[in-house]
């Protein structure tokens, strides 16, 4: 197996796929796992030019390749009951993927907070894993993942999966038991710039483009 390189962030926001709770397939968080993984996505399908799937606009997926092809994406328990995101890709290389980010997306509840996500953002050697939701940025009008708080996770390079685990006592860790989790996905992204915000910018944005590398696609939805 190729071993590569990692760190990201990006902005855009999913809808909630009308009626998914109705879908022939659904899986409880108990019983989810790579090889019964909530969201699954073909190989070799991520954007690029030189590989991949040939139709990116800017080949951003080339960089990692294999490092970012998602392959699978599902919501666990962790020994605790609390929730686990989990994203698997054809190759995480050495685990070392500067400028990348992988974002677990779900939805859950009701309210402005229910488009959720948890993140693994590579910073270099360092992973930084974070969770929020999905919201417009009322300046620009684009998509933002809204950050909540700081989190654990761990990167599996032998298994080639990326998992965030979700804080206890807050609705992303705690989901109501029982309840139904639709869009269940994954993405992974690249920033193509400066990673971290520069003094010149008040907004604390970073600076650079962020390009969608791979999109997992939906098939079940999730019973916690």
């Amino acid at each position: 197996m190729r071993k590569l390189l990692l760190v990201a962030i990006a902005a855009t926001t999913i809808t909630p796929i009308a009626g998914q709770a109705d879908d022939i397939c659904s899986i409880p968080l108990s019983e989810a796992g790579a090889a019964n993984a909530h969201s699954t996505d073909p190989v070799n399908d991520w954007e690029g030019i030189a590989f991949g799937n040939g139709a990116a606009t800017v080949p951003a997926g080339d960089i990692y390749r294999e490092g970012t092809d998602l392959t699978g994406a599902w919501l666990s328990r962790a020994a605790d009951g609390t929730l686990q995101g989990n994203m698997s890709v054809a190759d995480l290389g050495t685990g070392n993927l500067p400028n990348a980010t992988f974002y677990m997306l779900w939805n859950s509840g009701a309210g402005i907070e229910s488009l959720r996500w948890a993140s693994a953002r590579f910073k270099g050697a360092e992973v930084a894993y974070a969770y929020g939701y999905q919201t417009i940025n009322p300046v620009t009008g684009n998509g933002q993942f809204a950050t909540v708080g700081e989190t654990t996770g761990a990167i599996d390079v032998d298994g080639d999966t990326v998992v965030v685990n979700l804080p206890a006592g807050t609705a992303w860790g705690s989901p109501e038991a029982g309840s139904t989790i639709v869009g269940i996905s994954a993405e992974s992204r690249i920033l193509l710039g400066s990673p971290e915000p520069l003094p010149t910018n008040p907004s604390g944005l970073r600076h650079g483009f962020v390009y969608t590398a791979d999109i997992s696609e939906e098939f079940c939805v999730g019973i916690a």
